[in-house]
């Protein structure tokens, strides 16, 4: 018997669970979010508006570690990740929560 080829490498990991480490809105109607899974290939991004009734997948299967949106009604947004590899997906984050603003807020007095 004749074996072609033998794996050198070891099976991938299975995900640990994605993480959050950043969450802010950088303006008016906007967010920014960075994330990262130990294993994490890809990422499903999901999102909870003002009013409304649990979480939806804004962004499916992406390989960036970063997620912006525009547009944003006003209100508290709330988001979490959950990351996928060759073994399945791995548990969703712990959802961070964005307060989103329509008006910049005004400049510090004595700040023009």
């Amino acid at each position: 018997m004749v074996i072609d080829a033998i794996p050198v490498d070891p099976p991938q990991q299975p995900t640990s669970q994605a993480v959050i480490s950043v969450s802010t809105s950088p303006g008016p109607g906007q967010i920014h979010l960075v994330y990262d899974a130990p294993h994490g290939t890809s990422f499903d991004v999901l999102h909870q508006g003002p009013g409304d009734i649990g979480f939806s997948v804004v962004a499916n299967d992406v390989i960036e570690r970063t997620y912006d949106a525009t547009g944003l009604p006003e209100g508290n947004h709330q988001y979490k990740v959950s990351a996928q590899n060759s073994c399945g997906n791995g548990p969703e984050s712990t959802v961070a929560t964005v307060p989103v603003v329509l008006v910049p807020p005004p400049p510090p007095p004595g700040n023009p």
